[in-house]
């Protein structure tokens, strides 16, 4: 019989060369998109969010700082939580305990107590990976699983989890609907809780992208191979427009910069960002990251039909976007300015990853 570690090694092993092999087939292989805006309908122009939006920037020197952070966030900002039920959509991408890939386990516990105190009638907490097959095993070495326990919350695999039919509002994508895990579309509110990275295709994955995660595995594909089929980009906008996830909580204490966004390096910011907008919350998070955001094409799709990224149109409260803000180092496949780069221009080609 193996032991727990051995078990753990075991099934690290097989995920890791899964990957291998979807990447030496070519099938997650590729470069960054290089649109920067598309045409938009007028029925899509009119899907577009009509108010300002409000964004908390804070500063946490640590995770042990997180909740009183977290607290005064909220509290600022007075979301409608009292007896809502609450899916909190973490980043689970991967287990790698030498780089920071995932929500840190800290901002989802403390999440779930300022959410609780605030009056949520119930709390889930799940992802959908884009390679494990086995989500419980990485909630469980990410420690997410001992969060959950502790609050006596349900873990919900998102790949696996009861489907249900969604219109698709925008339709960027050409898919007129979207079969999505009820676990999601049945909670009244949707929070969206990622880890602050660079992505090699979409030059940041925050806030909107990790609703990545919400499509089902079993029915999709892993990694949800028809979105990047469909564009990177496009499929962000569909997703969130689909989904409607009503407010967002960023892991930016510890971020990774380089060629996330599963092989960059640890990069502190030292932030919480907070909205009720996940674009308003991206673009800055964008800001802080010190990415041009006129580079991060689904940022600019987002800014036409969902929501609001020109600063104009954002209420920041908290720490300014210079208190905080630290240059991170762009994925080798895009240039300083973050334009992506030619693959055939690439001497080594950029390393692939996803979600």
């Amino acid at each position: 019989m193996k032991n727990d570690e051995e078990e753990s090694a075991s099934r690290r092993s097989f995920l890791q060369t899964g990957a291998t092999v979807l990447l030496g087939s070519g099938l997650l292989s590729g470069c960054a998109e290089t649109f920067v805006s598309e045409h938009a309908s007028e029925e899509q122009l009119a899907f577009k969010r009509k108010q300002r939006s409000n964004v908390y920037l804070a500063w946490a020197e640590d995770y042990d700082s997180v909740l009183p952070a977290m607290t005064e966030a909220v509290k600022q900002l007075s979301p409608q939580i009292k007896g809502k039920s609450i899916f909190l959509k973490i980043n689970l991408v991967d287990y790698r305990p030498d780089i920071p890939v995932f929500t840190n386990p800290a901002v989802v516990d403390a999440a779930i107590r300022v959410l609780q105190d605030a009056g949520a009638s119930t709390i889930r907490v799940g992802d959908g990976p884009a390679l494990a097959r086995d989500t419980e095993e990485f909630a469980r070495l990410s420690g997410m699983l001992d969060v959950c326990k502790k609050h006596a919350l349900e873990f919900v695999d998102l790949n696996i989890d009861d489907l249900q039919k969604v219109e698709n509002p925008l339709k960027f994508t050409g898919i007129s609907e979207f079969l999505l895990p009820k676990s999601v579309m049945s909670s009244d509110m949707v929070i969206s809780m990622p880890k602050l990275k660079t992505h090699h295709w979409a030059l940041m994955t925050c806030s909107m992208k990790n609703m990545f995660g919400v499509i089902p595995g079993r029915k999709y594909g892993w990694p949800k191979n028809i979105l990047h089929v469909r564009g990177i980009h496009r499929s962000i906008v569909d997703i969130v427009a689909a989904v409607k996830p009503g407010f967002a909580i960023v892991d930016g204490i510890i971020g990774m910069e380089g060629n996330g966004p599963l092989n960059g390096s640890a990069k502190p910011l030292h932030a919480l960002i907070l909205g009720d907008d996940l674009t308003a919350v991206d673009t800055v998070c964008a800001l802080c990251m010190d990415l041009p955001v006129h580079k991060i094409s689904y940022l600019n799709l987002a800014g036409m039909v969902l929501g609001n990224n020109d600063m104009a149109q954002i209420e920041l409260k908290g720490k300014s976007i210079d208190a905080v803000k630290q240059k991170f180092k762009l994925p080798p496949n895009y240039s300083a300015d973050g334009t992506p780069i030619d693959p055939a221009k690439l001497k080594n080609g950029a390393e692939s990853g996803v979600t």
